[in-house]
């Protein structure tokens, strides 16, 4: 006779938390609230990266500093980006998303202050980095926030316009801070950033709930024991083994583990950091080009990002139809390797707003041709982020949040980088002959998609053990 184990009654469950407690029961006016508020500051997050470049030569001239040690503000803040999620990410799975929210916002905030008023170029290039650090705990949690309380069937158009938040920032960033360095100090493009922070933050205190089922589980054990009286009720998050510590040991390790024993997701990874630095170089490369060819005024600069921002809307919008599409009209089970189709199409539409943008930024060409390629560029990354993202998440399976941290390790560290040599690359080549070297690369790499679409499965299999 087989032993059927009895259920625990002192285990709290979902089943036990009220109808108003449960993430899913939220009405869907309250989870657009949230969602909107998490995209706003994801995009917050991104345009301090970039806003940055408005103010490089104003920086460099204030502090008598070269271009390149300017720049590094720029990468300083996507170290930052980089280093912070698998150390602060572990932190909700011990205290909630909320609280996670609550403190590394606050401290982004405070550490915009520094750069703001600095009186150095040290106090400009070292808070960047702990600002990027403690804001990147969000992306560490926006997303669980989002399954957290959208079900399985309508999380797709939340998610999309999520992943378009981080894209949006880095184009608008260049926009706003042209706009405000013409009318006044490069200082203000900081101030600018705090108050619009520090708004983000007061919808955070106020509308951003707590969302992660595990805390709150254990919210309702701590009730049940208080009002019983009895100290056996528990959540399976309290009988957890490892500690904080533990848990961000393996956080941090796994990420590395992943990239040196995984040639699928190491070349998926350096891909979308390669995809990530192009848009970063043109922050550090349109002035440049713009000013040097087609003799911009300063105030105008920012117009050479609005095709990103379009580019950006169409490839959000694009994305959210055609899975909208696959999902009514297929017509056999899904498989990992279908989400490929989108950076397959995304990388061949990178390379030829590239090379569009490298022949056309002449003067006997109108700058509209050289913008539309760098629309196309920026359309095409994104289409390869949301399927890359997507992908990996499938291939790393219980290391999924491993898997995206890697690959954002690999995004924001080249991302850093690209922009301190954008300016004597220009220089030194010419501006055509730059932008080519940039598209030559981004070719050699357009394969990788339709490789994994081929054999995608067959290296999966290979690693499976490794995830399980």
């Amino acid at each position: 006779m087989t032993d059927v184990k009895e259920p625990d009654e002192f285990l709290v469950t979902r089943d036990q938390l009220d109808f108003s407690e449960r993430p899913l029961n939220k009405s869907n006016v309250r989870k657009w609230i949230m969602t909107v508020i998490i995209i706003v500051i994801s995009t917050n997050l991104t345009v301090l990266s970039s806003i940055y470049a408005a103010a490089i030569d104003d920086i460099s001239k204030e502090f008598q500093v070269s271009h390149e040690v300017s720049t590094l503000g720029i990468t300083t803040y996507l170290l930052g980006l980089a280093t912070g999620p698998s150390l602060l990410g572990p932190i909700s799975e011990f205290y909630g998303r909320r609280l996670v929210y609550l403190v590394s916002l606050f401290l982004y905030i405070a550490l915009q202050f520094p750069t703001a008023f600095a009186p150095t170029i040290e106090a400009v290039l070292i808070p960047r980095y702990f600002a990027g650090f403690c804001g990147s705990a969000v992306f560490s949690v926006a997303g669980g926030t989002i399954s957290d309380i959208f079900p399985r069937s309508s999380i797709q158009a939340p998610m999309i316009l999520y992943a378009a938040g981080p894209f949006l920032g880095p184009a608008l960033g260049p926009i706003i801070g042209f706009f405000i360095s013409e009318l006044s100090s490069w200082r203000w493009i900081f101030y600018v950033c705090i108050i619009w922070s520090a708004v983000n933050y007061v919808f955070v205190v106020f509308f951003l709930d707590e969302t992660y089922e595990h805390y709150l589980l254990r919210k309702k054990a701590q009730e049940l024991r208080k009002t019983t009286g009895d100290s056996r009720y528990y959540a399976l998050i309290e009988r957890q083994a490892n500690s904080v510590l533990q848990t961000i040991i393996v956080s941090l390790k796994r990420p590395f583990i992943i990239l040196s024993t995984d040639v699928m997701i190491l070349l998926l990874s350096i891909y979308a950091a390669l995809l990530l630095s192009i848009v970063y170089l043109y922050f550090v490369s349109l002035p440049i080009v713009y000013t040097g060819v087609y003799k911009f005024r300063e105030q105008f600069l920012g117009l050479a990002f609005i095709p990103q921002i379009i580019g950006i809307v169409v490839g959000t919008c694009f994305g959210f139809a055609y899975f909208q599409y696959e999902d009514r009209h297929r017509t056999k089970d899904m498989i990992e390797e279908d989400v490929l189709i989108l950076p397959m199409a995304g990388g061949i539409i990178t390379v030829i707003g590239l090379y569009l943008f490298a022949f056309t930024i002449r003067e006997s060409v109108h700058w509209i041709v050289s913008m539309i390629g760098s629309g196309l560029v920026v359309l095409g990354i994104l289409f390869s982020f949301n399927g890359i993202f997507t992908y990996t998440v499938a291939a790393c399976k219980s290391w999924a949040a491993s898997g995206l941290a890697a690959n954002t390790i690999c995004r924001c560290t080249l991302a850093g980088v690209f922009p301190l040599f954008g300016a004597q690359m220009y220089d030194n080549l010419g501006y055509m002959w730059a932008s080519l070297l940039i598209a030559a690369l981004a070719t050699i790499f357009v394969p990788i998609p339709f490789i994994f679409y081929r054999y995608g499965a067959t290296f999966r299999e290979k690693s499976a053990h490794r995830y399980s």
